[in-house]
């Protein structure tokens, strides 16, 4: 079986971060307590008139996600093309005060994708790493996972390094100690960013509205290579779907958590992916019941027409 993750909103949530419509929803909240450090002293008037107009306009927009409110501020010759800078600074400022550290002993990171890993380089699996593509800015994965693998952090980076390749589809925040690139943003420690960073780590953010880059054509040909894709916490939009090119023929089995996924939007993505066998996981179980459940990432693999076997679901059928 050739195994590729992908993840959405969802799977970060055990980890303290929020969903499309929470974030939204904080984004304005931040954009309104005229926040110290998001500007220098002579700077600090402008900017929070300029993000108490984002608050606005974000509690306006009928628009439940971040995306989707900010996609009018796309065009830079446009008008509010600056309030929607100042919005995507306001995001990334969310997303960096959602750093707090929490156990490594729980959640999905620890009771499965760390022991799938260690397996994955302990088998010498012949298809190499385990492929990530996540829609997610967070570091969650590169902060919590390493240290999972092994007590020295330092050689934990190694084995995740060694082990997993991890892209991010619309980029993230700063890297980490130890997952910087010459040349590249700087490093900067989970949970100790200082305000400026929001300003500098949000070049970085692309939206779905975004044109597609050199990345997100990458994460496409990652996700086209696999035979099983294992998708948590995703939202299915159809330009996501799009981007990845789930909706290409080929016979692919999709295996996605249900987590608040309603019968129509199980349906509109059979429907898209109409080639592909597709299992929902049952709602409102979270990834780590889902994953016990199906077994996918424990070891020995299995291949993808047995896992379909075992899981017994009919495409046709929402389970």
């Amino acid at each position: 079986m050739k195994l590729c993750i992908i993840l959405g909103a969802g799977a970060s949530k055990p980890y303290g971060f929020p969903l499309g419509s929470d974030l939204k929803q904080r984004v304005i909240q931040y954009c309104l307590s005229r926040p110290y450090d998001c500007a220098l002293e002579p700077h600090r008037p402008r900017t929070w008139e300029f993000l108490e107009k984002a608050a606005r306009e974000l509690d306006e927009s009928p628009a439940q996600s971040i995306d989707e409110a900010l996609q009018r501020f796309k065009d830079p010759l446009g008008d509010g093309y600056e309030i929607g800078e100042h919005a995507r600074m306001a995001v990334t400022a969310v997303l960096f005060s959602n750093e707090r550290k929490q156990p490594l002993d729980q959640g999905w990171y620890h009771e499965h994708l760390s022991r799938h890993i260690n397996n994955r380089i302990t088998y010498a699996d012949p298809t190499g790493p385990l492929n990530i593509v996540t829609f997610n800015y967070d570091r969650t994965l590169e902060y919590y996972v390493p240290p999972i693998l092994n007590r020295t952090v330092e050689q934990g980076v190694q084995i995740f390094k060694r082990g997993v390749k991890v892209q991010h589809v619309y980029g993230s925040l700063n890297p980490i100690p130890g997952f910087g690139t010459p040349g590249g943003a700087r490093e900067i420690e989970y949970g100790k960013h200082l305000g400026n960073d929001a300003w500098t780590a949000r070049e970085t953010l692309k939206f779905i509205h975004d044109d597609p880059d050199s990345t997100t054509k990458s994460c496409r040909s990652t996700v086209q290579s696999a035979d099983t894709l294992l998708i948590l916490g995703f939202g299915f939009d159809h330009t996501n779907i799009t981007r990845l090119g789930l909706h290409e023929p080929n016979d692919q089995l999709i295996i996605s958590s249900g987590y608040k996924l309603d019968r129509d939007t199980k349906q509109r993505v059979r429907a898209t992916c109409l080639s592909k066998r597709i299992h929902f996981g049952k709602d409102p179980a979270d990834i780590s019941t889902f994953l016990t459940d199906t077994k996918i990432l424990e070891y020995p693999l299995r291949t993808k027409d047995d896992l379909w076997n075992q899981l017994g679901s009919p495409r046709w059928v929402s389970s």
